[in-house]
């Protein structure tokens, strides 16, 4: 299984975003089933009602509540946030936005 943070989830939802098309490419190129947590949805969904509502409050810090799913189901964590998340025991993730190469195929890296 892999599972996508926010920072890849934005990247796929973002059709002007560079990594868009590469990260979606690569996706269709895997076997595993590829999960959104709840929670990320949900942090999408508080960040367009705060953008609807021009509000100024901050989202909550809820990046603990995707560990025991990524890490029950052995899964593949995406997420740019790797200094954080490579610390806990028993995770597996990676950044996949690292190595895709944007619309001129220059790698981010």
């Amino acid at each position: 299984m892999i599972l996508l943070d926010s920072d890849h989830v934005s990247v796929l939802s973002d059709l002007r975003d560079r990594l868009h098309g590469p990260f979606a490419e690569r996706l269709t190129l895997v076997s595993e089933p590829i999960a959104i947590p709840v929670v990320v949805l949900e942090e999408h969904f508080r960040g367009w009602l705060a953008q609807q509502r021009r509000s100024n409050d901050p989202q909550l810090a809820v990046s603990s509540q995707r560990l025991p799913i990524a890490i029950s189901q052995d899964a593949l964590l995406l997420s740019a946030n790797l200094n954080d998340f490579q610390l806990v025991p028993g995770l597996n993730v990676e950044d996949w936005l690292l190595s895709l190469p944007d619309e001129n195929g220059i790698s981010s890296n």
